[in-house]
């Protein structure tokens, strides 16, 4: 009589799938099929359980991010007041250099223009030293 060949741990090499096997389908389709349910349940006014503690989480975490945003945006405008007072107090920009900086910055047709690069770097150099020091 002929020995039945043994039983690898990958299975019988019939092609056919084992029992112990997974691929991962099953989890795929479950994850793909979970926003189905939760679509046609709410449709039918069905609360699925966590919805609520789900939706509390999200509205807290959004909450945070505009608060934390907030914050970022009040530090900066008052990095800018601040540079805008020492600018003031030092009174050694004219309107002319502002302008003539940022047309060197910003428009294409101007930038070898000397006199605008060396507003610009008047006005770098003082405002970078301003940022510095403390002028509230």
């Amino acid at each position: 009589m002929a020995e039945a060949p043994e039983e690898s741990e990958y299975g019988d090499g019939d092609g056919e799938d084992d029992e112990d096997y997974d691929d991962g389908d099953e989890e795929e389709e479950e994850y793909t099929l979970l926003g189905f349910r939760w679509f046609f349940q709410q449709i039918q006014g069905e609360e699925l359980e966590g919805d609520a503690v789900e939706y509390e989480e999200f509205q807290k975490e959004e909450r945070e991010f505009d608060e934390e945003s907030e914050k970022m945006s009040d530090e900066a405008k008052a990095k800018i007041d601040n540079v805008m007072v020492g600018l003031k107090k030092i009174n050694t920009i004219s309107y002319e250099d502002l302008l003539k900086a940022f047309i060197h910055v910003s428009i294409d047709k101007f930038p070898l223009n000397h006199d605008a690069e060396e507003a610009f770097q008047k006005v770098h150099s003082t405002i970078n030293s301003i940022s510095e020091r403390s002028w509230t």
